[in-house]
């Protein structure tokens, strides 16, 4: 999630007229999500019991999917009225509001005592 931020700040919003820059956010976007998605199913897997698996999974597959579907029209909206430096903004923004709440989910989880080499 850190290297999301800093892609999406430090390579998406200075793309300009490169198009290379565009080619290698793409590979990093695509890397980064890819490797949150994978996890999902262990992180559900590590919070329910095995009989309740799949319904917590496939809760968590639809809610992402809704996200997806609300996701691209609102871009695409938003990227027509305030531009393309706004519409970068706006989700660097949201990608760091949710790596605060990871690194805030996983200091929970060691009943606030952080230490970066535990296992949670």
């Amino acid at each position: 999630m850190t290297l999301s931020v800093i892609v999406m700040f430090g390579l998406f919003f200075n793309v300009g007229g490169m198009i290379w820059k565009f080619y290698v956010f793409a590979a990093f976007w695509g890397f980064v999500y890819g490797a949150v998605l994978m996890m999902i199913s262990v992180l559900v897997r590590e919070q329910c019991n095995h009989e309740e698996f799949g319904r917590y999974l496939s809760a968590c597959h639809v809610a992402l999917s809704i996200a997806g579907l609300v996701c691209v029209p609102l871009s695409a909206q938003m990227l027509a009225s305030f531009g393309p430096q706004m519409d970068v903004i706006f989700f660097g923004i949201l990608c760091t509001v949710s790596l605060l709440f990871m690194i805030l989910t996983r200091w929970a989880f060691l009943d606030y005592k952080w230490s970066w080499t535990s296992k949670v």
